[in-house]
């Protein structure tokens, strides 16, 4: 929620629910905005060059968590049971949404 909207919504309720009036006629007031959320997002080039500067043990979890898309959290709760070196899947438990998946 806006900040502007965070105060018009605050009272609003001092008015409706602790001194029982009610606010008046709310259509014309101006609305603060949401802006709209813009993901920053690392070239390539630039997630080459932190990871040429990792070395073990941070290399291997950074790959991870770039080459297969894992959360942070799930990165961490990775066991060796999970990673079938054979076949190459790696099974993410309980991940967002408490869901089992394979990547």
């Amino acid at each position: 929620m806006a900040p502007g909207n965070q105060a018009f919504n605050a009272v609003l309720f001092v008015f409706r629910h602790v001194l029982g009036k009610e606010f008046g006629q709310v259509d014309g007031v101006a609305r603060a905005k949401k802006r709209p959320y813009v993901p920053v997002v690392l070239s390539r080039e630039e997630v080459q060059r932190v990871l040429s500067h990792l070395a073990p043990p941070f290399e291997f979890p950074a790959q991870l968590l770039r080459g297969c898309g894992l959360r942070l959290f799930e990165c961490l709760k990775l066991r060796v049971q999970d990673v079938n070196l054979e076949i190459g899947p790696l099974t993410v438990h309980d991940g967002k949404g408490q869901k089992d998946r394979t990547r």
